[in-house]
């Protein structure tokens, strides 16, 4: 078994028979030889928990800091719109 953190969204079959979905910037614990495609074709890569987990952390933090910014400029576009149809 290998750790990887996919790159993209693919689907693969660690065992032949099944089809599963990998999604983007998730970690998954799959098989050897399933890992080693997956990393041929650059849609994933190795995972070192050590080093990847603090970028990990950063990257959720970046997403959730993204995703209040966004809410943020909503909200204030929601209300000038509503204090314009006020007048």
């Amino acid at each position: 078994m290998k750790q990887i953190k996919m790159l993209e969204t693919h689907t693969g079959s660690q065992d032949g028979i099944f089809v599963e979905e990998f999604k983007k910037g998730e970690v998954y614990n799959i098989s050897d030889s399933l890992a080693e495609i997956f990393i041929k074709e650059k849609v994933a890569k190795l995972f070192n928990f050590e080093k990847d987990a603090k970028l990990l952390s950063f990257e959720k933090d970046a997403k959730v800091y993204e995703e209040k910014t966004a809410e943020e400029t909503e909200n204030k576009v929601i209300k000038k719109y509503e204090n314009k149809k006020k007048r």
